[in-house]
């Protein structure tokens, strides 16, 4: 079984990215994916993930250097997730990474670089769109990562604004600077000259702004859009900054709210269940608004949080959470998360952090609770996160730090994966948290392992090397969650001989915790003992010529009687103390009655001549009810023997099958790891 990754990695030099593509494809995409800045088309950051909850639960399974320069130039962008597939820019590259392994799998060249790279790619359709400099954005095909086409935007800018796909267009805006004009444009993706990469697009519809769209991601479902911009003006206490909404087929400014204070720098989210938008400004303003059908806002409500944000709201059960700055850019300078309560339209409470939360939360629940995730905007770029419901006013479980009462935090990255990082963290279903700081490290931290199983092969020919194609290896996470981490394993290629009776499974899963000795605790290596039986090479060639014969009768029919017979003569023949190892016994006495029944079923047929059916179901019947007990009886009397010529009988109970090593449902392993290698190691 071949590995396809490590999770203790080295750091890769800067100049090496071409050094990181591999040949192979870019993985194959499964149901869940995190494709657009937000998760999906709502911007509200809810999943259905079940993401560790609490420090004890999380560990470091790799970290992956891309580059050297954190702005942009060489470093990585934030992180789209399709099935199994990670993407995001790196200088001039889009590239794709294994999200088991941190893997860079393959690699496509970009028109350009993007603008300091702090939005993601997005994926819709079969096709990755990444926002460049210069008001460039540019598609690729999702499988090769060729490009398709390039739009070049009238105005230019920094494509600082997410990109959003809703029914096969883009919508994205541009800024050059906080008085300059700049474009929030609709672009229809459709590929018109599939045999040019470097088609240009032009834009379906375009609005003009002064201040432009800055970290402002649209809302665009339904027959309309809605996007805020800038205020226009140098600061952050002009009210001036705009909430439009347009007609997504034309354009057409449908409504319009004016007189905001500060810029919008938050994408618009939608919650289902008080069926309201909602935004902030960095005037330190939370806001939200109903929008009909038609696009027209009406019941705007807006709540000064005293401090600057540009944290686009997560919404669940009646409570927002936003991140809001503190003073300057010293440590506990005030920065916090507020939690907020939508009846009253106020602020619950604050779970103070070291820095500021810039980046928007992650959001699950569990056990009656909403666990909030945020990223702080200061070295190290420790992920926190809050626990919390209705009717609950103060920190749960808090960080005591330097006198400050804080949000607890989930992992803190050590050494050279600390930094900051203003960058929204993403999952995958496994509950896996994604992300990237300052460091140009791309980080992987997941729930630690509880235990591991195995299921499979436990018997081997004696001089066979340990076979592990044989066996699967699974993963139980501490969030409950079991993970098939075979394709993740190494196995030695050493061989059994007649005095083993069990080898070791080791699995060397992640890097670090903030476990017991505070952040960057080494995370043990897991290993469990499997039991196995070795027999001698002709005694294994008999076992598994039984196994094949009963194996390849297939679908019973009316003319199977020469495959079944062949398989129950070789059993017959077997010696008796190895009948026990034939962990398909039971599909050959299955397939004889199937046999019986058709062959009578044919001789109750009034077109079947009287004569023929009788001799030939007589005969068969006579032989089958012999066969038959025999066969039972001997697999019954067999399944208490042991083997006597085999090299080692094997230690598990008689109710397993060695053959599968299948008892009890598999074999249970103390653990507390994941993401790595598998050693195994024979035992005498």
């Amino acid at each position: 079984m071949k590995k396809t990754g490590t999770s203790k990695k080295t750091a890769v030099g800067a100049a090496c990215l071409s050094c990181l593509i591999a040949a192979a494809g870019t993985g194959t995409l499964s149901a869940y994916a995190w494709e657009q800045y937000r998760g999906d088309s709502t911007n509200n950051g809810v999943t259905d993930s079940p993401l560790p909850a609490s420090a004890d639960e999380a560990a470091l399974y790799w970290a992956e250097k891309i580059g050297v320069d954190a702005w942009g130039s060489d470093g990585p962008s934030p992180l789209t997730l399709s099935g199994d597939t990670l993407y995001f820019t790196a200088a001039d590259k889009i590239c794709a990474m294994d999200k088991d392994t941190g893997e860079v799998v393959a690699a496509g060249d970009m028109a350009g670089a993007p603008a300091y790279g702090i939005i993601p790619p997005l994926y819709a359709d079969g096709v990755i769109f990444a926002g460049l400099n210069n008001g460039t954005v540019q598609a690729f095909d999702a499988e090769t990562l060729e490009s398709l086409w390039i739009y070049k935007d009238s105005l230019g800018g920094q494509t600082v604004a997410p990109l959003i796909y809703s029914d096969g267009c883009i919508y994205t805006g541009f800024w050059k600077s906080e008085t300059a004009d700049a474009n929030f444009v609709c672009i229809d993706v459709k590929d018109e000259d599939t045999s040019a990469g470097d088609e240009e697009k032009s834009a379906k519809w375009s609005y003009t702004s002064k201040g432009g769209f800055y970290w402002t991601g649209a809302y665009a479902e339904g027959s309309f859009a809605v996007v805020g911009t800038d205020d226009g003006d140098t600061g952050s206490d002009s009210e001036s900054a705009k909430l439009v909404s347009f007609d997504k087929e034309t354009g057409e400014q449908l409504d319009i709210i004016q007189g905001i204070k500060g810029d919008i720098r938050s994408s618009i989210a939608y919650d289902a269940e008080t069926d309201r938008y909602y935004f902030t400004s960095k005037g330190g303003m939370f806001c939200s608004v109903k929008i009909d059908e038609n696009g027209s806002f009406s019941d705007l409500k807006t709540l000064d949080l005293g401090a600057q944000t540009s944290c686009t709201p997560v919404i669940s059960g009646g409570r927002a959470y936003v991140g809001i700055n503190g003073v300057g850019w010293n440590r506990y300078n005030g920065s916090a998360i507020a939690v907020i309560d939508l009846e009253s339209n106020s602020v619950a409470y604050t779970a103070e952090t070291a820095g500021a939360p810039q980046t928007s939360g992650l959001l699950c629940s569990k056990d009656g609770y909403n666990y909030v995730y945020f990223v702080e905007n200061t070295s190290p770029s420790i992920i926190r996160y809050v626990k919390d419901k209705q009717g609950v006013t103060e920190v749960i479980d808090p960080s005591e730090e330097e006198g400050h009462i804080c949000a607890p935090a989930l992992f803190t990255p050590v050494g050279a994966q600390a930094n900051y990082g203003m960058y929204n963290p993403i999952c995958d279903d496994d509950g896996t948290i994604y992300f990237k700081n300052d460091s140009s490290y791309i980080m992987a931290v997941g729930p630690a392992v509880e235990s591991l199983r195995t299921e499979g092969k436990t018997l081997f020919r004696e001089g066979d090397p340990l076979d592990s194609s044989a066996f699967r290896v699974y993963a139980k996470l501490a969030n409950g969650v079991e993970k098939d981490v075979t394709d993740l394993v190494e196995v030695s290629s050493d061989t059994v001989s007649a005095d083993d009776i069990m080898y070791t499974v080791t699995y060397d899963y992640a890097l670090y915790s903030d476990g017991a000795d505070g952040a960057g605790t080494p995370v043990k290596p897991v290993s469990v003992d499997v039991e196995i039986t070795v027999l001698k090479a002709e005694e294994y060639d008999s076992v598994y010529n039984v196994i094949s014969l009963i194996d390849d009768i297939g679908t019973v029919t009316a003319d199977s009687e020469s495959a079944v017979s062949a398989a129950e003569n070789a059993y017959e023949a077997l010696d008796t103390s190895l009948r026990q190892y034939v962990d398909n016994y039971d599909k050959l006495t299955e397939a004889r009655k199937a046999l019986d029944g058709l062959l009578s079923d044919s001789s109750e047929d009034p077109n079947a001549s009287s004569s023929e059916s009788s001799s030939e179901t007589g005969d068969q019947s006579s032989a089958s009810s012999s066969e038959s007990s025999s066969g039972t009886g001997d697999q019954s009397a067999s399944s208490s023997s042991k083997g006597s010529s085999s090299s080692k009988g094997n230690s598990a109970s008689s109710t397993a099958n060695p053959a599968t090593g299948a008892a009890a449902g598999g074999m249970l392993i103390s653990a507390a790891a994941l993401a790595g290698c598998l050693v195994i190691r024979k035992r005498k």
